[in-house]
């Protein structure tokens, strides 16, 4: 049988055929690439989850939080553009995965699509692609944000400046705990004499339970810092995972009326005082003018991983490499000299700390003088206690953060039975309530930077002069003001002895053991050296 082929007209039956198929289905297959530019695979999503939760877990805690409210669930926009500036995930590796389209103007659009992380009830992200590409046009997390609480009682510029590491927090008097402040709403009044708190948290996670009698928040007790950074207002805090408490001085000017002072909380422009009064020169630091100050609200102790707390003496806790805890119902941190305090103290910021600060930020340091007496201005004034702060008399192989013998004064006890919470305590407070500052009666004596000289060195380190209130023969070096600033007078009959060419350096506040000598207004001299019956605290300034 003979084969035949195609004849020519078949041939081109057939062309014309598909020419006819082509024309119609070109616009189908135009339109399915198109759909499918901006389109992800799981697996580059997979790839941009595990990123943003490398981003969330970090310390900076730059992405944007959306949504937040007492009883919401936080809400935080991060785009793609910002996982690749941060270095959280390789472009090139998503482009394997990716079909941004053709134009460049198509992938810029992409990558500004946003991830939404969002906690779970564990305080956990959980991550979604989104097509927003606008985090205040959001259609997922659409609440605007609310204005930051001012109080009137202060002036703009005044307010708590809370930098990274700093969070915010308010005690539930309901609860009997701390929870993370909600910004947008009264958190501090100083009119009504309740003074600005932050805390510090931990990156590592804690371990309550390690404490006995604690009570941890869950099972494990275990939260880093960055489980606090992404919780909404009201989430409970455990005091297991804070590295330290600390409460606001806003800046002020003064004058004394009679035994109190009558103060008025001023900006930074303001640098002339009003008549008769005198701007607290605490709030003049190294030639910068303070919107305020951050003092720690306990004093120092050490943790309680290190043999400076378990076994506590001058061998293991003179040293310069632990980190410092300021929280109540520790042993205060003694056995250290001044030297090493102000080591201590001054690498608070430094990254490799507990504490979540940044040296370029914040100065943190041994508390000066000047600052003690700032403090016991603000005190003494209409929006502090007013009256003498209670005697913290506990002593048993140490002495207790937070403790007080119910009374101005009081004989050595071995019963820490007001605990810092209780009516009893608050009432050894420079606010008169759980909002202001312990220990500042009793407890141990504590070191400041008051020096009788015209310059220091410690540890065989020039000290600038701006963390030292000089002082010589009862006359003040640095300005006349470092003297009337620096409560150096008697009050309360509290102790007062100056520094002298023997005993160079400052303490304040008088012992556990010193009865009514002791308070707000004492002040001693010591030679520096380490001693079971002085301790430290720091302050926290903004650069």
């Amino acid at each position: 049988m003979r084969k035949r082929g195609f004849t020519l007209v078949e041939m081109l039956a057939v062309v014309i055929i598909m020419g006819l198929v082509i024309i119609v289905a070109l616009p189908q297959i135009q339109n399915l690439t198109a759909s499918k530019r901006g389109t992800i695979s799981d697996t580059a999503k997979q790839m941009l989850y595990d990123a943003a939760d490398s981003y969330t877990s970090g310390d900076t805690n730059t992405y944007q939080k959306l949504y937040i409210g007492p009883e919401e669930k936080s809400s935080y926009c991060i785009t793609i553009k910002e996982l690749i500036d941060a270095g959280k995930v390789e472009e090139e590796k998503l482009q394997d995965y990716i079909d941004y389209g053709k134009t460049e103007e198509e992938k810029k659009n992409f990558l500004k699509r946003i991830i939404y992380a969002t906690t779970n009830e564990f305080n956990e992200f959980e991550y979604v692609l989104s097509e927003d590409t606008d985090c205040r046009n959001a259609t997922d997390v659409n609440a605007p944000p609310k204005p930051t609480y001012k109080d009137d009682s202060l002036q703009e510029g005044i307010y708590p400046v809370l930098v990274d590491g700093l969070v915010p927090v308010v005690y539930r008097e309901d609860k009997g705990y701390w929870v993370i402040a909600d910004k947008t709403t009264a958190w501090y009044n100083y009119g009504e004499k309740k003074w600005a708190n932050a805390v510090t948290f931990s990156k590592e996670k804690s371990d309550c339970e390690s404490r006995q009698g604690s009570v941890c928040l869950d099972s494990n007790g275990k939260h880093a810092r960055s489980y606090y950074q992404r919780a909404v207002p009201g989430t409970r805090i455990s005091l297991d995972d804070v590295t330290g408490m600390y409460v606001w001085i806003p800046r002020y000017e003064y004058k004394q009326e009679g035994t109190n002072f009558a103060i008025n909380f001023i900006k930074t422009t303001k640098t002339s005082p009003s008549s008769g009064y005198k701007i607290h020169p605490a709030f003049q630091f190294g030639g910068k003018q303070l919107e305020g100050m951050w003092v720690a609200k306990f004093e120092a102790s050490a943790p309680i991983n290190t043999s400076c707390f378990q076994t506590p003496d001058i061998a293991s806790c003179n040293k310069t490499h632990i980190d410092l805890v300021t929280v109540p119902g520790r042993n205060s941190w003694s056995g250290i000299s001044l030297a090493n305090a102000f080591t201590v103290a001054k690498n608070m910021a430094t990254s490799t700390r507990s504490f979540g600060l940044n040296s370029t930020q914040v100065d943190t340091h041994l508390m000066k003088n000047v600052e003690w007496g700032a403090v016991a201005y603000l005190t003494d004034s209409n929006y502090g206690k007013k009256e003498e702060i209670w005697l913290n008399n506990y002593y048993n192989k140490g002495t207790v953060t937070g403790c007080t013998s119910g009374n101005a004064g009081g004989s050595v006890t071995t019963d820490c039975r007001n605990h810092y919470a209780s009516d009893a305590s608050i009432k050894g407070t420079t606010s008169g309530n759980i909002t202001g500052i312990y220990d500042m009666s009793g407890g141990l004596e504590e070191f400041v930077m008051g020096y009788n000289g015209t310059s220091l060195t410690l540890n065989g380190i020039a000290v600038d002069n701006k963390y030292v209130d000089y002082y010589q023969n009862k006359v003040c070096l640095n300005t006349e003001a470092n003297c009337i600033g620096g409560a150096l007078f008697g009050k309360y009959d509290d102790k007062h002895n100056m520094v002298d060419a023997t005993n160079k350096y400052m303490i304040r506040g008088g012992s556990y053991s010193g009865n009514t000598a002791s308070g707000l207004y004492a002040y001693d001299r010591t030679n520096g050296n380490a001693s079971l019956g002085i301790g430290f605290r720091p302050v926290i300034t903004i650069k």
